[in-house]
């Protein structure tokens, strides 16, 4: 309990860690007898999170509210990657602790399809009075679980990556995906093949193992990264 609160103090402006403060102090009521106290347990565990994107603790209130009562919602949504903002209408069906970053899945009526949105992206925020029917649990499920990351799609494409023999040994003791499949190489290297919808997370994951990793299929992948390598050669290229 301790460590969940520490864990989401930060990501919704506080109010989780808040709620949880009453519960935390009957626990430690209980477990006076065993000589267990909160300020020992605070010096004993901690969690920390770096490069996340926190919400706001209104825009956090109210988005699990419509998520519990079947609400729509509405909202101004600014994407980083065109840099626009765009009004949005949508279904919440899921609310995901992800990087330490509150996303909520949610099926876009203006879009007619599913989306991922970031909390700390909403702006101007509103729920609407009436009730919406949610759909199957079938049918958003597996775009939480079917690919690598946060990124989904109708399809999926099996990544292979190779692992040099000394950056295998920590390769062995991760869990990447909950469908990945390791494949021992002679030498100590290592293969890792999991599902990827799109490539851009998957293509961050792989540049920060540099020469220590190398994308074996697909093609179109190892093409985005030797793009992607020609130019950072580019930058730190000497005068």
């Amino acid at each position: 309990m301790l460590a969940a609160g520490r864990l989401l103090a930060h990501a919704a402006g506080g109010y989780i860690s808040r709620e949880l403060e009453h519960l935390r102090e009957k626990i430690f009521a209980a477990a006076g007898p065993l000589g267990i106290s909160c300020e020992c347990a605070e010096q004993a565990f901690s969690a920390v999170w770096s490069g996340y994107s926190p919400a706001q603790e209104e825009t956090f209130r109210r988005a699990a509210w419509a998520l519990l009562r079947r609400r729509p919602m509405r909202f101004d949504y600014h994407t980083p990657q065109t840099d626009t903002t765009t009004h949005r209408e949508v279904e919440p069906h899921h609310l995901r602790h992800y990087n330490a970053s509150w996303v909520l899945l949610a099926w876009c009526r203006h879009r007619q399809g599913w989306r991922n949105f970031y909390l700390a992206r909403m702006h101007s925020v509103t729920t609407l009075d009436e009730p919406f029917d949610p759909k199957p649990e079938s049918a958003w499920r597996p775009l939480l679980q079917n690919a690598f990351g946060l990124f989904h799609g109708d399809e999926t494409t099996p990544v292979t990556l190779r692992f040099t023999p000394f950056r295998a040994r920590w390769i062995r003791e991760q869990q990447w995906h909950p469908f990945q499949a390791f494949r021992e190489l002679p030498g100590g290297a290592l293969e890792l093949t999991l599902p990827a919808a799109d490539f851009r997370e998957i293509k961050m994951r792989i540049l920060q193992f540099g020469a220590d990793c190398e994308v074996v299929t697909p093609e179109a992948l190892r093409d985005e990264l030797r793009a992607e390598i020609a130019g950072m050669a580019a930058i730190y290229k000497g005068t």
